[in-house]
């Protein structure tokens, strides 16, 4: 019975911190503001956490550990496909806990949230690449005249910028949809973007 009040405990103090964050800003939000919008006094609010930024970081670390583990819960199909180093599937499974989380992460990702989250985002999405990368026996950072670190972050760059812009919009299209823009965009040279 505790356990079931905990978690429901956990899910409204999480409801109100993403509200609150869209209405009021991370930084201007109170622990008195997330206990009185959840419906809790100050006292239940310590029971589960710290302060405003163990909260923050509780949530923030609860999303990207389940982003990690979609992304890599799904190895490519072809370690050698230069396509596949994003593999569809996994970029799919991460976009669908996205939306399932859409309220947090959208709040978080927002204006008035936590502007590192993103780069925890991209910092994971570098790891899988660079994973799928050296588990090939063919592919390598290569272009010349293109430092490796740089020729990562021009590839993860469309990526982010397409969550994030999906995110802003209120996720409106499916994660489906989302993934395979992304997939298609990593075989469109950005210049058949003009044509």
């Amino acid at each position: 019975m505790a356990n079931r009040s905990t978690v429901r405990t956990k899910r409204a103090i999480k409801h109100a911190f993403s509200q609150l964050i869209e209405e009021k800003g991370l930084d201007a939000l109170t622990v008195s503001d997330v206990a009185r919008e959840a419906g809790i006094n100050r006292g239940t609010f310590y029971l589960h956490y710290v302060d405003k930024e163990d909260l923050k970081n509780s949530l923030e670390d609860e999303a990207i550990n389940t982003i990690n583990e979609r992304l890599f819960d799904n190895e490519s199909t072809d370690p050698d496909d230069p396509v596949e180093v994003i593999p569809y599937d996994a970029i799919l499974a991460a976009l669908r806990y996205i939306k399932e989380d859409a309220e947090f992460i959208k709040a978080i990702v927002g204006p008035r949230g936590d502007h590192s989250f993103m780069s925890r985002f991209r910092d994971s999405l570098g790891t899988m690449i660079e994973k799928q990368v050296s588990s090939s026996s063919k592919l390598q950072f290569s272009m010349i005249g293109f430092p490796r670190d740089y020729a990562l972050r021009v590839m993860l760059a469309g990526i982010v910028a397409v969550v994030e812009l999906w995110l802003n919009k209120g996720a409106e299209e499916s994660p489906e949809e989302i993934a395979r823009l992304i997939h298609e965009s990593r075989i469109v040279a950005p210049s058949e973007f003009l044509k």
